[in-house]
């Protein structure tokens, strides 16, 4: 109670207020209060309350007080505190009720009835939740009230979707409540008989309890709950074998004011349910009844499918099921179409065959499959998802499942079939489905370079197709698609089964054709004067297959160093021959460059006679050669011949191996190198790209031990290194996942399914564990391989220089020679040497006669005198 005090003569120094018998003092409230105390006078308990200072003109104090009420619903005269000594009193009253109770007024007498909104304009309250407000202008008036607790209303809307089943019938109920007026904190369920409660779930439920004699469900919530909300409740009734005549029984709710209920029937697959007698119930279209949940617990969305109905309780809801339906059952036979694709891979000795038998089950589920196999046919295997057994009853095979299945299904039926060697017509052989309403198929024959496949014989059911018309899911295109792998070479449609084949094959023997070619080759050969020779042969040769390259070479001759595309080589040994490795190059289409060091002795004329110089020995043919000869610059050298040409209208010119020349040739193998590490390098890309890693991974062993020779290799070989682990990593990834989607195919598994979904994990392999299992290969192919040092010779070319060329060497294993004339032009002849006697014997003759005739004319001259 608020009292504005108006003072119009004076100041007000104390204010008494007269409290309500059986009133409670709570709080006086107010400006200037000093002191306040509660006293008895005449009866009534007056309430004094001292100011500090006197108060004009207006004042106001605050007086809270409580009345306890008795047990609900009760009557409550309203009694509020007036104040004493004052001259008029008048004001607003206003009553107010908490959220449980329901209040109605009784008397009502000295009052006027006010707005709300008013009182809360000149109270300055909240006018929410007030139940009324009046106006006095004396405090004598009266108000009485009855109080009494609200009562929830609760209306609610069940849906009963049954689902009939060969082996158990389940219920799944929702109940949507709405509660009005007041909250609840419990509600009951009556639960149909026969069934086992498996959940009870929905929003604030904190636990449920199920009274097994009465049947009902009591559902204690977790606070006062109000509005909208959805109990779901999934029971089950198990049974052996489909019942032909069912009473079909739903959940009730307890204890509401109002009821609209919906009830769905749908079936298994295979079972046809019709109703026989229903009662209290009226039947809609199934369409019209759209669950949030269907049958399976914890799934979502679905409409009801089958029988609908509905009903209707507006008042006095009975505490048992108001309807009754009766329905029939029966089984419904299944509809199988079955289509077949039989793959079969040929041989030279053996026949690989595997079917992919893919049935389509419509109108009810099927547990039992037969397939007719020819019985000439060897070791025959089925595979299957969810198979318990297979018998074997001579051509007839029955395969059993665990559980029935209904849509798709795919058997795979693999076997094995010898071919003669006498003949080479092959009578083709396939699977066939029994009992399926219909069936089709598809009859492929993979094959092989050099095994050609032709039809000799087919019957009219048979329409010979492209490949590319098989149908994808049996995914022959995928593995066709492989490198190496068989291709389809005849395909066939068939509507109906009962077709024949018969086929002839062949093996063509392989064609020759050229698997290397030298398409350059120089030679350059220093001679000594006494007839030792060193030769630095250099090759460019385009391989096509090719593992080795033979070389034999002029007798007495020794191998000093040998390069193959830049990288050093230890040379093998096959007889007589020197063998160097091609397969190793990896150069694709671009040519190998191949450079031999060898040294021999060839008879030199000390003064004059004829030369015989001979090539190493090709096994593959030659397309250009030249030759380049260093010879004694002492002689004089003609009658060239020989199966090379000497290069007419070339002076012979006189080298000298000097530091200039020495280091002229270290500037040529330096820029030859450099030209080879880039041609490598860029081959190695177009390698990778093109997903050659076995070869490019065998020349990356020979790049590392000749990483001195190149210039900035490291760098360039640790990135392709790092490319071609990445490339590896990605392969052998790769091939898993091959695997396994093979399998899956193989064995007809749907991998998208969602009981694969767990399996499909173990397949996601993890790159980086790819990653590490290849450091581990490739340090294990480190510690094995055997690391060539290079060794590379520059010539001493120095002497009298020749040129040879020959345009074209078609014939294998054949030198090409050089013949020539030397003469010693140092050394004198005998006709020189007595020309040079008597020349010095008349010399001597003439010296001895002077000087003889001198003394003679000394002796003469004295002698006269």
């Amino acid at each position: 109670t608020t009292f504005d005090y108006q003072v119009t003569q004076g100041e007000m120094r104390q204010a008494r207020v007269r409290v309500p018998a059986g009133h409670r003092l709570l709080r006086v409230e107010g400006e200037s209060i000093r002191t306040w105390e509660l006293k008895t006078e005449g009866g009534a308990e007056v309430l004094l309350v001292d100011l500090l200072k006197g108060v004009s003109p207006s004042y106001r104090l605050t007086v809270e007080t409580e009345k306890v009420l008795e047990k609900l619903p009760a009557q409550a005269r309203i009694d509020i505190p007036h104040a004493l000594d004052v001259q008029r009193e008048t004001g607003l009253l206003a009553v107010r009720g908490g959220e449980e109770l329901s209040l109605s007024v009784e008397t009502a007498a000295e009052l006027q009835r006010v707005d709300a909104a008013e009182f809360a304009r000149v109270s300055g309250q909240k006018a929410d939740g007030i139940f009324s407000a009046w106006r006095f202008l004396k405090p004598e008036f009266q108000l009485t009230l009855r109080a009494e607790m609200v009562q929830p209303r609760i209306e609610a809307i069940v849906l009963n979707q049954i689902r009939v089943g060969f082996e158990q019938t389940t219920i799944l109920a929702q109940v949507e409540y709405t509660v009005k007026q007041a909250g609840i904190f419990n509600l009951k369920l009556a639960l149909p008989a026969g069934y086992r409660l498996e959940s009870l779930t929905g929003p604030n439920i904190q636990q449920w309890t199920e009274n097994k004699e009465t049947r009902v469900a009591d559902v204690a919530l977790k606070e006062r709950t109000s509005g909208t909300f959805r109990v779901t409740a999934y029971l089950v009734s198990s049974q052996m074998g489909l019942l032909p005549a069912m009473d079909l029984a739903g959940v009730h709710p307890l204890g509401v004011h109002k009821l609209a209920g919906f009830i769905g029937v749908a079936t298994e697959t295979g079972v046809a349910v019709k109703a026989t007698t229903f009662s209290g119930v009226t039947e809609v279209p199934a369409s019209t009844v759209v669950l949030g949940k269907p049958i399976q617990a914890g799934s979502s969305g679905g409409v009801v499918g089958g029988l609908a109905y509905k009903y209707l309780v507006s008042e006095s809801v009975p505490e048992t099921q108001p309807w009754k339906l009766a329905v029939a059952t029966e089984t419904m036979e299944s509809w199988v179409r079955a289509e077949v694709v039989n793959v079969l891979s040929t041989s030279e000795t053996l026949v690989t065959g595997r079917a992919l038998v893919r049935y389509d089950i419509q109108n009810a589920p099927l547990k039992e499959f037969r397939l007719r196999v020819p019985a000439h046919l060897k070791n025959v295997e089925i595979t299957g998802h969810n198979i318990r057994r297979r018998d074997q009853n001579g051509e007839e095979w029955r395969v059993e499942l665990q559980n029935k299945v209904r849509g798709n299904f795919m058997l795979t039926v693999t076997w094995e079939e010898p071919r003669e060697s006498k003949t080479n017509q092959l009578a083709v052989a396939g699977v066939s489905t029994i009992g399926a309403e219909r069936e089709t198929g598809s009859i492929t024959i993979l094959a092989k370079p050099p095994l050609q496949v032709e039809e000799r014989g087919a019957s009219s059911e048979l329409i010979r197709i492209d490949a590319r018309e098989l149908p994808a899911w049996a995914g022959i295109s995928a593995v066709a698609a492989r490198p190496g792998a068989e291709v389809p070479v005849l395909s066939y449609r068939y509507l109906r089964p009962g077709w024949t084949l018969t086929a002839d094959i062949k093996r063509f023997d392989d064609a020759a054709v050229l698997q290397a070619l030298v398409e350059g080759a120089a030679l350059i050969t220093v001679v000594s004067d006494d007839g030792q020779m060193m030769t630095q042969m250099t090759l460019s040769v385009r391989n096509n297959g090719r593992q080795h390259l033979e070389i034999e070479l002029p007798a007495k001759s020794e191998v000093w160093s040998a390069f193959v595309a830049g990288m050093p080589v230890r040379p093998g040994k096959r007889g007589d021959k020197v063998v160097l490795p091609l397969e190793q190059a990896g150069g694709g289409d671009a040519a190998i460059n191949i450079e031999l060091t060898y040294v021999g002795a060839e008879k030199f004329p000390r003064r004059k006679g004829a030369v015989n110089l001979v090539s190493p020995k090709l096994d593959v043919p030659l397309k250009n050669a030249q030759w380049e000869l260093f010879l004694p610059p002492d002689y004089q050298y003609e009658d060239f011949g020989g199966s090379m040409t000497h290069t007419p209208g070339e002076a012979p010119q006189v080298k000298v191996f000097s530091q200039t020349e020495y280091a002229e040739q270290e500037m040529r193998n330096r820029e030859l190198a450099e030209v080879e590490r880039k041609n490598f390098f860029s081959n190695a890309k177009v390698q990778l790209q093109a997903g050659k890693v076995a070869e490019l991974n065998e020349a990356l062993s020979q790049a590392r031990s000749g990483r001195a020779r190149y210039k900035d290799a490291d760098r360039d070989l640790e990135r392709l290194e790092e490319d071609l682990k990445k490339a590896q990593v990605g392969n052998l990834v790769q091939a898993q996942r091959d695997y396994t989607l093979e399998n899956a195919a193989k064995f007809g598994v749907n991998l998208n399914a969602p009981a694969q979904q767990a399996a499909n994990n173990y397949f996601n392999y993890d790159a980086e564990a790819a990653g590490r299992q290849w450091d581990v290969l490739q340090r294990a192919q480190e510690l094995t391989m055997t690391t060539v040092q290079p060794l590379h010779v520059n010539l001493p070319t120095r002497g009298l220089r020749h040129s040879f060329a020959q345009v074209l060497q078609t014939e294998i294993n054949k030198p090409m020679t050089i013949s020539f004339s030397a003469q010693n032009t140092k050394e004198p002849g005998w006709f020189s040497r007595v020309l040079t006697a008597v020349a010095a014997f008349v010399v001597l003759w003439s010296a001895v006669a002077t000087l003889l005739g001198r003394r003679q004319t000394e002796n003469a001259t004295p002698a006269a005198a």
